[in-house]
């Protein structure tokens, strides 16, 4: 009986919408602007958003808000649910009966593990790899699934280049949404096996494959 396919997704803009999730944080904290300014200079020091850090600083210089009331605020879960595309659970729910859904994200742990609670039921739990350094770590989690078909959803270009590097028969999929996708070059000698702009549109490419 031939393996069923590994379709892994990426979190940020690929399932999760970051620019509203930031958006309705940051305005509830109270100060939008040094909300956005403090997570900016993080993300560009470190790749990635430290919640417990960025309730620290936002406390010393924003009084109004405790850090504890901050955290409590970052992981309210009713802003990870009103946050995912639109089209993202149902399409989850059409992908779980053609194969097995993970997750491929870099970030905080606890942070990303928030986002995926509501739908976690969805995805196959061997499969979900929250990682520090994605470009890095993905060899691990690629090397363990060569007898499987693999699709690796991400809207982000040089990691698809390099799961790519790392496996010529991945199906690398480009998701054209948020920030990063619009703001990418292209990769000289790279180019991804499929462009989407919504998760529909992956289930319509693991179907015909």
């Amino acid at each position: 009986m031939q393996a069923k396919p590994i379709i892994l997704l990426d979190l940020d803009n690929t399932l999760f919408d970051s620019f509203s999730y930031r958006k309705r944080v940051f305005t509830k904290i109270g100060n939008v602007s040094l909300c956005q300014k403090i997570y900016d200079e993080m993300i560009k020091e470190f790749g990635y958003f430290f919640p417990e850090t960025f309730a620290k600083i936002i406390s010393k210089r924003f009084r109004k808000q405790t850090e504890e009331k901050i955290m409590n605020i970052i992981f309210d879960p009713k802003h990870f649910r009103g946050n995912l595309h639109k089209e993202v659970l149902n399409s989850l729910k059409k992908l779980t009966m053609i194969g097995e859904v993970g997750i491929l994200s870099q970030g905080d742990k606890k942070f990303q593990n928030a986002k995926i609670t509501h739908f976690k039921h969805l995805l196959n739990r061997d499969h979900i790899h929250i990682v520090a350094d994605k470009k890095s770590d993905m060899m691990d989690v690629f090397k363990n699934l060569r007898q499987h078909k693999v699709y690796f959803v991400d809207d982000m270009l040089p990691m698809l280049a390099a799961a790519k590097k790392i496996n010529p028969s991945i199906v690398v999929i480009w998701m054209k949404r948020g920030r990063y996708a619009q703001n990418q070059k292209e990769i000289s000698g790279f180019a991804p096996d499929a462009e989407v702009e919504n998760l529909s549109e992956v289930v319509k490419i693991v179907k015909e494959n």
